[in-house]
């Protein structure tokens, strides 16, 4: 089938394409939603600067990412709250560091 998933992350496909990873997935995304739902390629981040690249609605639309890959019913439904989590985890940076203690003393 062309356009697969697969055909975006061979190794071939980022050597004929002279691409990346990140730049493979927002080509493949946006070909399969055709504008519904389009992520646009930023640059590379580091954990300090997130909020300064995105906004809430690119956040929206990787939640829709997630979901799909996650095959979630939806990103918000009852104790799922992705929109509001990564919106806040990505875009304060204080709520970020809040997040990352709580993961840390409870998942490592």
């Amino acid at each position: 089938m062309p356009g697969a998933f697969s055909d975006y992350f061979t190794k071939s496909f980022f050597m004929r394409k002279k691409t990346t990873a990140h730049q493979a997935l927002v080509a493949w995304w946006n070909e399969q939603h055709q504008g519904n739902y389009a992520i646009k390629e930023v640059p590379p981040q580091s954990g300090t600067s997130l909020h300064k690249h995105f906004e809430s609605n690119t956040i929206n639309n990787i939640v829709v990412l997630l979901t799909d890959a996650l095959n979630l019913s939806a990103g918000s439904a009852g104790s799922i709250q992705l929109y509001t989590l990564l919106q806040a985890y990505i875009l304060d940076p204080e709520k970020r560091e809040q997040l990352n203690k709580i993961a840390d003393k409870h998942y490592r």
